[in-house]
């Protein structure tokens, strides 16, 4: 996806509105679109080592917080702030998750994943997000059949129960929660995104493939939010 086609899809000449993704201390977040909250997070799963890490609370979790860092800067969308949260396997960090905010773009959000040292044996029997990031959860009311839209090639699919399958690679996808649109799409590694429920949940995860065997040290992708009032306004404007 070209800067142009992520500045049409962000809406910069739109009318503002404001879309807010914070971190809680534990690492979850939620979706605030003019100030009402349209999405929480999901789990967060990694795949390496041949098996699953997860951070789960509600049992035993193998892949924990080390702690939530801001940052400023400025990019090709002007001035942001980037919050980033560490995880660990066995305290050495394998994960970084950030969500980056603009002040000028306020439609726009872009999630990263950061793999610092790189992952092996990362490949499952089954397509699954490598790192499920970003993650929502589907269960919460107005969440499970919250219509949704996708497009790809000169086709386009849409049904209900969000995410019930892969969509297909590089594929901006649409969601409706009563008078928002979120619409998603990879901006780094088009052959290679994935979204689908995470392996033994219910959560929708965005992220690589684990069709891909490893990935090395600093490797990078990111996944951008757009939130508006209307599918052909968060699409295509």
């Amino acid at each position: 996806m070209t800067v142009l086609q992520v500045l049409l899809l962000a809406g910069v000449a739109s009318v503002r509105s404001q879309l807010n993704v914070p971190f809680s201390p534990d690492g979850s977040y939620s979706v605030r679109f003019n100030k009402e909250t349209t999405a929480i997070s999901g789990s967060l799963s990694l795949r390496a080592n041949g098996q699953w890490y997860h951070a789960s609370q509600e049992t035993d979790p193998s892949l924990t917080l080390q702690g939530i860092s801001q940052s400023q800067g400025s990019d090709v969308f002007g001035a942001y702030t980037k919050e980033t949260a560490s995880w660990a396997v066995n305290e050495t960090v394998l994960l970084k998750t950030a969500i980056t905010t603009y002040q000028s773009v306020t439609d726009l959000v872009i999630f990263e994943q950061t793999f610092p040292s790189g992952l092996k044996e990362t490949s499952y029997k089954e397509e699954y997000p490598i790192a499920g990031f970003p993650s929502f959860n589907t269960t919460k009311p107005g969440m499970a059949q919250s219509p949704w839209f996708t497009w790809y090639g000169i086709g386009a699919g849409h049904g209900h129960a969000l995410y019930q399958e892969s969509t297909p690679t590089a594929a901006p996808l649409a969601f409706v929660l009563n008078s928002t649109v979120l619409v998603l799409a990879p901006l780094d590694n088009l052959k290679h995104a994935c979204i689908k429920y995470g392996p033994n949940d219910t959560s929708s995860k965005h992220g690589i493939s684990t069709s891909i065997p490893s990935l090395p040290a600093g490797f990078v992708h990111r996944t951008m939010l757009v939130a508006n009032t209307t599918v052909t306004r968060g699409m295509a404007e």
